[in-house]
């Protein structure tokens, strides 16, 4: 799920919701543009320090190391294959209502992401081979409900029975073995807890056994809605690819982690740019175990972290519910080109506690112990995480993320 950029740190809840649906033929998709060429929109200025060269990122797997390098004494916790599946060559199909007036952008996002080798690159270490873009479809009923409204959650998820009873109606066309589909809400329709706890999320439909995207509008500052819904385009179509059937049969992820623990969660606000669109970027396993930059394409700019322990790397901590609280130590670490403070921060959810709970501000270098607790709605288990987040005060949405288990015994 993509969460809001201003409330990273103080989410509590990530929702990948399930839904139920119907069958059928198979309209002609409209027109796009051509993988080949940039889309004609605007050029949109992003952060020096994550940007890669657009063009390059068009024409060649990234213009960044060929290889993570080494910057932290320990290394992150790495994604886990789950045994469920991964969709290795994806086809998107676009659904949107007749009228939104962000509809081409979107279609462009997910025919340019999916179809370019920044898609493969970013992917290819959990399996992914090919992505390709099966057209977007208008639809001309009323949304589901009357805008400004959200959808509400649950089972089945209205937002998936928006595309089932298309499918039945035949305006979009059945799914095959690969396909996702990537519902554009209109404008004032809002899902999954709406803008205050997400900005889209991933779902799938079990009755026609597909996976699905919801995209929803919202605004956040400095930054601006096309800049905004192209990160979260990307950020779904990643991790609906990497981990189709989430809720009951995971692929890639961090069981353990309710707060998130899919491949584009750990990558935080960082993001990449393929022609005028803003990329999520990717966490990869080879750079977390090698103690690098955890996000791909591979920043080539200032980096910061907070990590884990003084010496050996801390995987987990454990706790008693309604006990004492335990120390969490987190060194922060910056590459040269930083010499400014660093903001570290640490929140749990579903019962666990950190203290203290505002950001706080050190010098690389400098460690920092937070506090750890589980109140009594907290369940006993391993399924509990605490997120450590680090950024440099003067780039302060360019943050990423380091999970820790929390046990409550």
């Amino acid at each position: 799920m993509r969460p809001p950029r201003l409330f990273l740190f103080f989410l509590g809840l990530f929702a990948l919701l399930s839904a139920c649906g119907s069958t059928p033929s198979h309209p002609s998709p409209d027109g796009s543009v051509s993988p080949d060429a940039p889309p004609d929109v605007s050029t949109r200025t992003l952060d020096a320090s994550f940007v890669t060269d657009a063009v390059a990122l068009a024409d060649t797997a990234a213009d960044a190391p060929a290889a993570p390098v080494a910057i932290l004494p320990s290394p992150r916790p790495i994604v886990t294959n789950n045994s469920g599946p991964v969709y290795t060559h994806p086809s998107f199909i676009v659904v949107d209502y007749t009228g939104d007036p962000n509809a081409q952008m979107i279609e462009d996002v997910v025919h340019t992401y999916a179809t370019s080798s920044l898609f493969v690159s970013q992917l290819e270490e959990y399996g992914i081979t090919a992505g390709t873009y099966a057209g977007s479809y208008h639809l001309s009923v009323p949304p589901p409900c009357n805008a400004p409204c959200i959808l509400p959650d649950g089972f089945p998820d209205p937002a998936a029975q928006v595309i089932t009873d298309a499918i039945g109606a035949g305006t979009v066309p059945a799914p095959g073995d690969q396909t996702i589909y990537v519902l554009k809400l209109p404008a004032g329709v809002t899902a999954g807890g709406g803008c205050d706890t997400g900005y889209a999320y991933h779902g799938y439909e079990p009755s026609q056994g597909f996976p699905y995207d919801v995209i929803f509008e919202c605004t956040d500052t400095n930054i601006t809605e096309s800049q905004l819904l192209s990160e979260d385009v990307s950020h779904e179509m990643a991790e609906s690819t990497t981990d189709p059937v989430a809720s009951s049969n995971p692929g890639y992820s961090i069981p353990w982690d309710p707060q998130g623990g899919e491949v584009c969660d750990y990558c935080g606000d960082t993001y990449t740019q393929l022609f005028s669109f803003w990329i999520q970027r990717v966490y990869s396993n080879a750079a977390a175990m090698a103690g690098a930059d955890p996000c791909v394409p591979y920043g080539t700019g200032p980096y910061a972290s907070g990590y884990i322990g003084a010496g050996p790397s801390v995987s987990s901590v454990t706790v008693t519910a309604n006990g004492p609280g335990v120390p969490l130590v987190v060194t922060v670490f910056a590459t040269p080109g930083i010499s400014d403070q660093v903001i570290i921060s640490a929140t749990g959810s579903n019962g666990i506690n950190v203290s203290p709970s505002s950001n706080v501000a050190r010098m690389p270098g400098d460690a920092f112990t937070f506090t750890v607790s589980a109140d009594n709605t907290a369940g006993s288990g391993p399924d509990h995480s605490v997120w450590i987040s680090a950024y440099p005060a003067s780039a302060p949405y360019d943050n990423e993320v380091w999970p820790v288990q929390v046990v409550v015994q």
